[in-house]
C-alpha cells in the first residue's frame, strides 16, 4: 500500500500546481501520510515557503502535532540541521526560510514532542546557534530548565 497521499506526494515532489489542484478538489491540507507526516511537515522539511503558503491558505494548522508529537516547526529545525550536516556544511549554514515563515505565522515554539523536546531543544542539541538565535527572535518559549538562551 502506498505510504503517501496524493497531496503529500505532490508537496514532496515540489509540484505546487498539482498540490493546488488537489486542494481545490477538496484534499485535506492536514491529512498525514501513512508515515505520520503532514503536507505542512513535508513542505517545512524541504524549506518550501511557497508550499507552506499554499497549505495554510487551504486550512493547514501550523501547530498541529503528528507522529511522535512533532509539529512542522520541529521538522523544519531538524531538517535544516540534518541537511546541513549531510552536505558537509557548518553550523550557521542551515536553511531557515521555513523556520522563519513558521515563526511569523504563529508556530508554537513551546510545543513539545512526546519525548518533551521543543524545536529549540533540537537546535541546541546540535549546537545550531544561528537556529536558536532565530527562534529566540521569534519569541521562543523554551522550557525554563533549558539552556537554549545561553547560546544566544
Amino acid at each position: 500500500m502506498e505510504a503517501e497521499t496524493a497531496l503529500t506526494r505532490a508537496i514532496g515532489d515540489g509540484n505546487i500546481q498539482q498540490a493546488e489542484a488537489l486542494l481545490g478538489l477538496g484534499a485535506d491540507a492536514n491529512e498525514p501520510n501513512r508515515l505520520g507526516e503532514s503536507p505542512l511537515m513535508i513542505a517545512a522539511a524541504l524549506d518550501d515557503v511557497c508550499a507552506l503558503e499554499l497549505l495554510v491558505a487551504h486550512g493547514a494548522d501550523v501547530n498541529r502535532a503528528y507522529h511522535h508529537g512533532f509539529t512542522a516547526l520541529h521538522i523544519a529545525v531538524d531538517a535544516s540541521i540534518d541537511n546541513t550536516i549531510q552536505r558537509g556544511g557548518s553550523p550557521g549554514d542551515e536553511a531557515t526560510a521555513a523556520i522563519q515563515w513558521l515563526l511569523t505565522h504563529g508556530a508554537d515554539t513551546g510545543a513539545k514532542t512526546h519525548q518533551g523536546d521543543t524545536a529549540c531543544d533540537i537546535a541546541r542539541a546540535y549546537n545550531a546557534t544561528s537556529v536558536v538565535v532565530l527562534m529566540l527572535q521569534g519569541g521562543d518559549r523554551c522550557r525554563p530548565e533549558s539552556d537554549c538562551r545561553l547560546l544566544a
